[in-house]
C-alpha cells in the first residue's frame, strides 16, 4: 500500500 501511495505521490509531482 505505501508503495501505491509513493506512487501516486510521484505521479503528482511529475503533473506539477
Amino acid at each position: 500500500m505505501i508503495r501505491l501511495l509513493w506512487d501516486f505521490k510521484s505521479f503528482s509531482n511529475f503533473l506539477l
